[in-house]
């Protein structure tokens, strides 16, 4: 009895061990398998999460492609969109109260400051101004009177008016009106404070800037290019640029358009500038890039920006195989416009693409492909 538990026991170690041998070599195969579709380049992606991660395939198909330049462009306040108000007078400047600061809103014909020239060296403009005034007029309604009984020539008496009427216009220039008191200083358009140039209770020379207003409502896109391009100016009317958000944006959409470019170079580069409406994430003062859009070119086959996957040097997109297979391929891209590149090499027409969620996709590169799935290519 106890040789027939002993010739068991043997029977069931040697099955184990076979077991255990083939469970290895079953495993030893399929990551064998696993590892040989993974250098393969195939990147498995199901349905399930292309839907929830946005992916969109499309087919590649040549289509015209517009010819652009690159080149850089800062964003700026338009010219005619912008004011400054400058001191009419010296003297100390004083804010209305709660002062002044960058983004208040302001109405056309307020009050945004005074200029007061009490107690400053040389007197009160003001008042001298009253005096040189008052002295013209006596002296105009004088000669008024005796140029009818041909006391005085008709040459003086023009003299006497011209006299009066600069000095009226001078008074109330300085007194914003003809009142007494110091000078004010009104807003010239509905906008909102950009800048305070002058302190509060600061000396300022008369001209000097004070605050400066904008409107709002248009920026200026300024780029600068190559004076090698000058030619080819004349065929760009819309350009491309890219937000400080990161999406390029065409000036036309947004209701924009072309202002000129300058006929002369200086260091080498031209200008031309763009009338742009502002909207939110747009400001002025930034600097961005810019594609100068010409006419339409031959048939070409080219993919959006979103579709390219760059790494170390090396572009490449995501050839869709079947519903959830993917291969990474390279290609040589040529020149853009902004939103999609040239491809000189590396597709056909006809193949399908991955447009949008590449990435997404490229993260499961590291990820082996299921045993049995296969292709033929």
């Amino acid at each position: 009895m106890r040789k027939n538990w002993i010739l068991l026991l043997a029977a069931l170690s040697f099955a184990a061990c076979n077991s255990n041998k083939e469970h290895d070599h079953d495993s030893a195969h399929n990551e064998s398998e696993e590892h040989e579709a993974h250098n393969s380049g195939e990147i498995v992606f199901d349905e399930h999460r292309q839907e929830l991660f946005g992916v969109v395939c499309g087919q590649v198909k040549a289509a015209p492609f517009t010819e652009s330049i690159k080149a850089g462009g800062r964003l700026v306040t338009a010219s005619n969109d912008e004011i400054t108000l400058v001191a009419p007078a010296s003297g100390i400047v004083r804010y209305k109260a709660g002062g002044l600061s960058a983004g208040m809103s302001v109405s056309r014909g307020a009050v945004l400051a005074s200029i007061s020239s009490e107690g400053v060296a040389g007197g009160d403009r003001i008042a001298k101004a009253r005096a040189a005034f008052e002295a013209a007029r006596a002296g105009y309604l004088r000669d008024s009177a005796l140029v009818r009984e041909n006391i005085v020539t008709a040459l003086h008496y023009e003299e006497s008016r011209l006299a009066y009427t600069n000095a009226r216009l001078e008074l109330e220039a300085l007194s914003g009106g003809g009142g007494d008191g110091p000078i004010e200083v009104r807003c010239g358009l509905t906008g909102k404070v950009e800048r305070v140039q002058a302190g509060n209770g600061k000396y300022v020379e008369a001209g000097q800037p004070v605050v400066v207003i904008s409107a709002g409502r248009m920026l200026e896109l300024q780029v600068d290019v190559p004076s090698r391009y000058a030619s080819a100016l004349s065929s760009c009317k819309d350009a491309r640029f890219l937000t400080p958000k990161g999406s390029a944006v065409t000036v036309s959409d947004m209701g924009g358009n072309l202002l000129g470019y300058s006929q002369n170079a200086t260091d080498g580069y031209l200008t031309v500038s763009f009338a742009v409406p502002q909207s939110d994430g747009l400001v002025g003062g930034v600097f961005t890039d810019v594609w100068l859009l010409s006419k339409s070119g031959e048939p070409v086959i080219s993919v959006p920006s979103e579709a390219v996957i760059e790494e170390q040097g090396i572009t490449s997109v995501l050839v869709r195989l079947d519903e959830d297979c993917f291969e990474k391929r390279e290609v040589a891209l040529g020149s853009s416009d902004g939103i999609r590149y040239q491809v000189l090499s590396g597709l056909n027409e006809g193949e399908e693409i991955v447009l949008k969620g590449a990435m997404h996709i490229k993260l499961a590169a590291f990820q082996t492909i299921p045993h049995g799935h296969s292709h033929n290519h």
